[in-house]
């Protein structure tokens, strides 16, 4: 097969001819809230329509834009000239819209193209669906601060989602280069404290990682999971 399953296609209400350019933004957005959705196991209310799904598949955009030009400027300002055009660099590259190989349309054809509705993948991402549930688990509930503990959990388990994710996705594509770059950028001295600063800064975050986690209870780092081996 060399296209999205067609039951996927169905639900989501994808656009035919996906080779076409200008179809494919709107066809990023809807593969990526897919692989959100899909991923996280959130329970998605049937009143939930695409518009909605998609006004929160921006709203992660909108976060991961500011989280990364605040780490880009905050990096800058402490004299980190190179590592403030990486981190600026990686934002741009793969929160445009736009974009082949990179961008939400690149992570969208690759999704959709190799992994979205094969078994091979969905018969082995339990530990990609754990990493990314204990991601958004690191977030306080509502109305509490976002502390240090909160923040260090944050970035321990993007870590894991990068490692793992990295198992699963095949090297030359779009999501095992994003996730190397990401990685590669949150393991190099220096971002560390500069990207708590950001991540306590944003007023988007938590809302983006919150939605697409689910109603979940916080994690204890080291405790994982054994049931998440076979999600989905």
């Amino acid at each position: 097969s060399t296209g999205p399953s067609r039951v996927y296609c169905r639900r989501l209400n994808c656009i035919p001819n996906l080779t076409r350019r200008s179809n494919m933004p709107r066809f990023a957005f809807r593969v990526v809230a897919s692989l959100l959705l899909l991923a996280s196991r959130t329970q998605v209310a049937e009143a939930d329509s695409v518009v909605e799904i998609l006004g929160k598949v921006k709203t992660f955009r909108d976060a991961g834009l500011e989280v990364f030009g605040s780490l880009s400027k905050k990096l800058k300002e402490s004299s980190q000239a190179e590592l403030s055009e990486k981190a600026g660099k990686f934002g741009d590259d793969w929160f445009s819209v736009l974009g082949v190989q990179k961008g939400l349309t690149g992570l969208a054809k690759d999704f959709a193209f190799n992994y979205l509705g094969r078994s091979a993948y969905h018969s082995s991402n339990g530990d990609l669906v754990t990493a990314i549930k204990k991601v958004g688990a690191s977030f306080p509930d509502d109305g509490e601060d976002l502390d240090d503990d909160a923040i260090e959990d944050f970035q321990y388990y993007l870590k894991k989602v990068c490692t793992e994710g990295k198992k699963l996705f095949k090297e030359g594509g779009s999501l095992h280069e994003m996730l190397s770059e990401l990685l590669t950028l949150l393991e190099t001295k220096g971002v560390e404290q500069a990207l708590s600063s950001s991540i306590k800064e944003s007023a988007v975050i938590k809302e983006a990682f919150s939605y697409f986690s689910g109603p979940i209870p916080r994690v204890v780092r080291g405790q994982e999971e054994e049931d998440g081996k076979r999600e989905l």
